[in-house]
């Protein structure tokens, strides 16, 4: 009968351990989101983790006084029998009972941390939901009934730290390395997704992050000319996978705007068409400003794209939104890395090809010259379709070429995506 109590406790122990882990644990946007559809239980668990202090301090307050009736109990019921078996062993002598004693706390101690710490948290940590939604009720419950003694034990707590001249600190401070690790540990727990981890990890070394480190440099930046002429601009441009670009008098220390190529396409066929039409007035970066900076500035600016200089105004580099989102959540496909099959034949030996598909992977593919490699004019489908087109793109437009025909399927805003190429 005494080990089937002793058991009984350590099992009630285990619950609270269970409940505990579970309810700190569990992921509160899933919580809301089973709340909204109506769970009560799921409501409760939100109620709970609205003041967690409250129903943390009842939890400890009933496996405190779980621990102390299982030793109390333990220790007065058990003791004797112990003595019992051991009253063989003469070399105890006077030392019997003490030995006895110490056997059977020991045990009790190893059967509680084991089964009603230890196991229970594990389960907890694999299963928070599904335990958390079960447990709720009781665990409100108990929190109700013991609410008078956890605040007896609070107020208590207060008046001796008063007597002793000692002043409660307020929240104490998280530091940076503190809360790096409570995401990596939460993140091998699976409280966190892998990828929710590594992106909050990548947030700490954000703010670390300059325009310097995060560019691209101007060797690298591709830009128009202000002098060229809109023939010239439009051929630079339809090759390009980029959809906006730095326009800079005749060098690029000289920056006078952006444009972007939607706009450059819509006012293309306009007789009397010059850049000052679409130029925006560009951002300017200083090097070393600080990444979250940047971002707050796109933002309220509303900017895709900045102008980096160096402490004399001379232009280093060129930053995005893509750059800096990037170094939030990790390597972020390019515009020309979006599409890996670019050429694709369908059942009826016609062929879907991708607009950034270049004419000599185009031949290349077919053993062939299929379209003449005009690098002059154009150096991709979507090149080809445009300088024969002479127009504004749109799907449904026609080229016929050779014995072919060429039809274009999809596009991507102003940007050809998709060329069905058919045999005449």
């Amino acid at each position: 009968m005494e080990l089937l109590i002793i058991f009984i406790l350590t099992l009630l122990n285990g619950f609270f351990a269970l409940s505990e882990i579970a309810l700190v644990s569990v992921k509160k946007s899933r919580i809301e989101h089973l709340a909204a559809q109506g769970s009560a239980n799921a409501k409760t668990v939100l109620k709970l983790l609205d003041n967690p202090e409250n129903f943390l301090s009842s939890v400890q307050v009933g496996i405190t006084l779980i621990g102390v009736i299982s030793g109390a109990y333990g220790g007065a019921a058990l003791t004797d029998d112990m003595v019992g078996l051991l009253s063989g062993l003469t070399f105890l002598g006077d030392s019997l009972h003490t030995v006895s004693l110490i056997i059977v706390i020991g045990s009790i101690t190893y059967f509680t941390i084991v089964v009603g710490e230890l196991v229970p948290k594990t389960i907890a940590m694999n299963n928070s939901e599904r335990i958390s939604l079960f447990c709720v009720p009781v665990i409100r419950i108990f929190t109700l009934i013991t609410y008078p003694f956890v605040k007896l034990l609070s107020i208590s707590t207060s008046l001796i730290l008063k007597l002793l001249g000692i002043k409660e600190n307020e929240a104490e401070k998280v530091s940076e390395d503190e809360l790096r690790f409570m995401l990596k540990t939460a993140g091998k727990q699976g409280v966190l997704e892998n990828e929710e981890s590594e992106a909050f990890q990548n947030l700490f070394s954000f703010t670390d992050q300059t325009a310097k480190s995060l560019m691209t440099h101007s060797s690298e930046v591709e830009w128009i000319n202000y002098n060229w002429s809109k023939e010239i601009i439009f051929n630079k441009v339809k090759e390009s996978v980029h959809s906006r670009f730095i326009v800079a008098d005749g060098i690029l220390d000289k920056p006078m705007g952006v444009i972007n190529i939607k706009d450059l396409l819509e006012n293309y066929s306009q007789d009397d068409f010059h850049l000052d039409q679409i130029l925006t007035k560009p951002i300017y970066v200083i090097m070393n400003a600080p990444a979250f900076k940047i971002l707050n500035l796109f933002k309220d600016k509303k900017q895709y794209m900045g102008v980096v200089v160096d402490e004399f105004g001379s232009v280093r580099g060129v930053i995005t939104l893509h750059d800096l989102i990037e170094a939030i959540v990790g390597d972020l496909p390019d515009e020309d890395e979006m599409d890996k099959n670019h050429i694709i034949r369908r059942e009826d030996d016609s062929y879907l090809l991708n607009g950034r598909t270049s004419i000599f992977e185009l031949n290349q593919f077919f053993a062939k010259e299929i379209i003449e490699n005009n690098i002059s004019h154009y150096s991709t489908v979507s090149g080809f379709m445009m300088d024969h087109l002479k127009a504004m793109p749109h799907e449904g437009d026609i080229v016929k070429y050779e014995n072919f025909k060429f039809e274009i399927v999809d596009m991507d805003g102003v940007r050809i995506d998709q060329v069905l190429m058919t045999k005449i």
